[in-house]
């Protein structure tokens, strides 16, 4: 195997592989990145068995080839070279790295240890863009679960029914909802949950167009984005029936500025920390109080005008979920429904009609 390659281009896939190198590998092998030249391209490949990366990369290839190499070393010595191009080959069983000025060796594994892993964009699956996807994950992946114990609840819920893609993310205690759109009426249903630390990673890539297809047999989803291919193991289980959780009605309405209701949910913030997050939400006849109060720090309580239509109740809730949620409302305001002091509260964004938020109760 012999090939040179541009060095930015290198060095910027061997840093996107890192993220997919196990930090704490059980196989040596997986602590490798693999290193694939043929025809006019470099493949470099990492996983660490629950998700893989194939990043491609043009290259002037002589004789093409694999091998396995530690990935750490490998991105440390490319993202140094002051050279515009770097070769790579293999001699002996090692791996010579070599550009104007420089010359160094790795040793190398061999490749048969390395997991197979999926190289090519998936055929037959579904094409979104990339930034309506990228919208649609900022919006829910702040609600996913981090309880390892309840694993089904650590990452979002891929479903489609009736033609419709949504898009869920569930904690146990807040939900968020993301409707996507239509993937086509002769689309079948289905239904997967995919892990939270794919979907972070898939955001830092440069795409226009996202494929992706569920493996139901492998378990598996696969998802294509311009040069590079990523795959990882969903998450098997039962995912909640949330649409038994999402209220059908509401016995009040309520309309706020986002700057306003945000500024005092952090200030009672301050406090609630230091009391498990609880905060008071008082919904009055044109205003909305926000309080909290903490044994060893004190007590605050504001007041915003609202535009409130209904019923006025009071609840308890954790502020940083409402926190959490007002950050990716892109509206100037933010509209709220509920029940009474027991019912969820309902988050809407005024521009995003296919977007929801639940806040569930606290006890008083």
């Amino acid at each position: 195997m012999e090939f040179t390659v541009l060095t930015t281009d290198f060095s910027k896939t061997l840093q996107s592989a890192l993220r997919f190198v196990s930090s704490r590998a059980t196989l040596p092998i997986l602590s490798s990145v693999k290193l694939r030249a043929e025809g006019a391209s470099l493949m470099v490949i990492a996983t660490d068995l629950e998700m893989s990366m194939v990043g491609k990369i043009g290259a002037q290839v002589v004789s093409e080839g694999e091998c396995a190499v530690p990935a750490k070393q490998l991105s440390e010595i490319v993202g140094n070279l002051s050279s515009r191009e770097v070769s790579l080959k293999i001699e002996k069983e090692l791996l010579v790295i070599y550009s104007e000025g420089f010359k160094a060796t790795l040793a190398t594994s061999g490749v048969s240890e390395f997991p197979e892993v999926t190289v090519v964009a998936p055929e037959g699956g579904f094409n979104l863009s990339f930034d309506s996807l990228s919208k649609a994950l900022k919006r829910v992946l702040f609600a996913v679960g981090v309880d390892e114990a309840r694993p089904i609840f650590t990452g979002v819920l891929f479903s489609a029914s009736a033609g419709r893609f949504r898009l869920v993310a569930t904690d146990g205690f807040r939900l968020s909802k993301f409707e996507m759109g239509s993937l086509g009426e002769t689309v079948e249903d289905f239904s997967f949950v995919v892990p939270r630390k794919i979907l972070g990673e898939i955001g830092r890539f440069a795409a226009d167009i996202v494929s992706f297809k569920y493996n139901q047999e492998e378990k598996t989803i696969v998802f294509g984005l311009g040069e590079v291919v990523v795959t990882s193991r969903v998450i098997e289980g039962n995912y909640p029936n949330f649409e038994k959780i999402i209220p059908k009605n509401h016995e009040c309405s309520i309309n706020v500025s986002l700057d306003d209701f945000s500024r005092v949910v952090k200030m009672a913030q301050v406090f609630a920390r230091q009391s498990s997050g609880k905060l008071t939400l008082t919904i009055g006849e044109s205003a909305i109080k926000v309080g909290a109060e903490s044994t060893g720090l004190g007590e605050t309580q504001s007041e915003v005008s609202a535009k409130v239509e209904g019923d006025p109740f009071e609840m308890y809730l954790n502020g940083k979920y409402l926190e959490d949620c007002l950050a990716v409302i892109t509206s100037e305001s933010v509209d709220l429904k509920g029940i009474d002091s027991n019912s969820a509260l309902q988050v809407y964004d005024p521009s995003e009609s296919n977007f929801l938020h639940l806040v569930m109760p606290l006890k008083g």
